[in-house]
């Protein structure tokens, strides 16, 4: 029924109604409430009402009954549907019986002589929900009106029930005539005789699954119902005493440590295999590798920054250590002129009140992986192109000749090498490119720096061995380049590890998005519902912002206000007329009553409406 709260409105919606045969129907009455209810507020009516109602619905509970709605202070409820079960008159009459017990309750409240008239009457019915905006769950047949005939015509304190429903006693009690007949004419049209219960034959046995904690429920229902009024100011008290706090801050203790184990023990490398392919981690499913690819990770340009800081470093540490001239100064500052260039198109989302321009490039997933990777490119490049440099400008200078002037050689060419190790540490950081690619660009610049300091750099690395004396099982240009294909192998790995933990974030991101959404579905969904059983100044009452505890009622006490009955004549007996097709005429019955739920209903009675203004 909730999918229909999102489907337009329409003339007609789906109908959700069903036909049930040998039902019983109950309706109890409390005798002179209407007398005590002007000594009392509203407040304290309607908590009386609501504890008295709360014991109902235990009893109900207790003898498979099926409330139908509260009318005012009268309860109303079915047996035998919408689960038929042969003993279901037997149930109706303990019900009853039950009932008259537990208004001592609001006897020992109120002090005031108050009792229960009870009417059972047994039939079949149609059971159905009505209402576009307001749903009511009734149920509609001619026997439906005896029932409610039945407790009119009955007296306080004594069950009244039909020959009808005598006859599916299999004499389980002590009847006595009522002549109900005779006080009633739509009982006596009915040709109905009717009995008042004296007293209880065979006791009501509970069912085997109703043992809870232990012990079973006791069978006599006088103890039961007695039992139960007496333990009233007991449970009172314990409420009072804090133990529902108590029983609050443990559940939630439990809560907390359940969800702190599912947490720790959640295993998201795992799921990740289940959804991603082995070698390049893309996940099985397109469309959410597709939302993965386009995804910007909050603060991910900064990260491109470490290009800028390891050429600064670089260059800074040539400056200082290495031999310079204008040409490699001039070098220097145009390759980190282009390299600013670039990190400031890649970082204008970090920045965008300063560099509004770039924002079209910021969002395009494949600008930015092509822009990171000229860094990355130029970055290896320009290392490559300044240890070359340095060789050249050694190789205009003795070889092996130490000389107090540092800028006269290329005295520690082993530096480029370091410089290379930092190069692939801010190579593997981008975010926007993928392990494979890291591990392509990683590997280059590692194989093209161990190219260039075996083959380039010979001469100059045995002049650094020779003048700092290392004492090496290798040559210094084999060394160096172990480091750095070490190096290269670490964070291709870490590469790697990275991004299938982005990887699982993404995916538990998800799957939180997912709950969120599902969440506010059905807070949205509820919420409507609310809005289709209460009327709309109750439900902005308890949906409102305010925190508000689970017993709290709502009450409110108008001084003049018009109530209205609208009915509908022989809506029963139409329904009567055509018993075999009931369900036919039903549902055309059913649809003009629809056409009423446009109204405001406050109850709705059969075919009788009550509304206030």
């Amino acid at each position: 029924m909730r999918q229909d709260l999102d489907q337009a409105d329409s003339q007609f919606k789906k109908i959700y109604m069903s036909r049930h045969e040998n039902v019983s129907i109950l309706y109890a009455d409390i005798v002179g409430f209407t007398a005590i209810s002007s000594t009392y507020s509203a407040q304290e009516l309607v908590k009386m009402l609501n504890e008295l109602f709360a014991r109902f619905d235990k009893l109900a509970e207790k003898y498979q009954q099926l409330r139908i709605k509260i009318l005012g202070d009268c309860y109303y409820c079915i047996s035998g549907a919408p689960r038929e079960r042969p003993d279901h008159a037997v149930l109706c009459v303990h019900m009853g019986l039950s009932m008259v017990k537990a208004i001592k309750y609001v006897q020992q409240t109120a002090n005031s002589p108050v009792d229960m008239r009870v009417g059972i009457h047994t039939g079949a019915v149609l059971a159905g929900v009505l209402g576009q905006r307001q749903w009511q769950f009734d149920v509609y047949s001619k026997d439906v009106e005896l029932a409610n005939k039945m407790e009119s015509s009955g007296m306080a304190g004594r069950v009244h029930i039909s020959a009808t429903t005598y006859s599916f006693l299999s004499g389980e009690f002590e009847v006595e005539p009522a002549y109900g007949e005779k006080r009633e004419e739509a009982l006596r049209i009915a040709g109905l005789k009717t009995y008042f219960i004296v007293k209880v034959l065979k006791p009501f046995q509970p069912p085997v699954q109703e043992v809870q904690n232990g012990s079973s429920i006791l069978p006599e229902e006088d103890s039961c119902v007695i039992a139960d009024i007496s333990d009233t100011k007991e449970e009172e008290e314990a409420e009072a005493n804090g133990g529902n706090q108590k029983r609050s801050r443990q559940d939630s203790r439990d809560f907390k440590i359940r969800l702190r184990a599912e947490l720790v023990n959640r295993d998201g490398h795992k799921e990740l295999s289940k959804n991603t392919k082995c070698l390049t981690l893309g996940f099985v499913d397109e469309h959410k590798e597709k939302s993965y690819q386009q995804q910007v990770e909050t603060f991910s340009s900064i990260t491109l920054l470490m290009f800028l800081i390891v050429r600064l470093a670089i260059a800074l540490t040539v400056f200082i250590v290495l031999p310079r001239d204008m040409s490699i100064n001039i070098s220097y500052c145009t390759e980190n002129l282009i390299i600013i260039v670039l990190l400031s198109i890649l970082i204008c989302d970090e920045f965008s009140p300063v560099l509004k321009c770039w924002n079209a490039f910021k969002d395009s997933i494949t600008v930015r992986r092509i822009l990171s990777a000229v860094c990355v490119f130029l970055l290896g490049t320009a290392n490559v192109i300044d240890t070359i440099s340095c060789v050249q400008f050694q190789s205009n200078s003795d070889n092996c000749t130490f000389t107090d002037d540092i800028n006269s050689s290329c005295l520690y060419p082993s530096y480029f090498s370091y410089f290379a190790v930092l190069i692939l540490i801010a190579s593997s950081l981008p975010a926007c490119l993928s392990y494979l690619w890291k591990a392509l660009f990683l590997f280059i610049i590692a194989l093209g720096q161990c190219l260039v300091n075996i083959f380039v750099l010979e001469l100059v690395l045995e002049c650094e061995e020779s003048r700092k004396n290392w004492n090496s099982l290798t040559k210094g240009k084999y060394t160096l380049s172990a480091l750095l294909l070490t190096a290269t192998l670490a964070l291709a790995l870490l590469s790697r590890h990275m991004e299938q933990v982005a990887r699982v974030l993404f995916l538990w991101r998800c799957e939180v998005e997912e709950q969120r959404d599902f969440a506010e579905d059905m807070r949205r969904r509820n919420e409507a519902l609310v809005y289709n059983i209460l009327p709309p100044h109750v439900a902005a009452h308890f949906m409102g912002n305010r925190k508000r505890q689970h017993d709290e009622l709502y009450s409110q006490s108008y001084a003049e206000v018009g109530v209205l009955f609208a009915s509908m004549p022989n809506f029963s007996g139409e329904l009567d007329k055509k018993r075999l097709e009931i369900l036919r005429c039903g549902i055309k019955l059913l649809r003009i009553s629809l056409v009423v739920f446009y109204f405001h209903a406050i109850q709705i009675f059969a075919s009788t409406k009550q509304m206030f203004c």
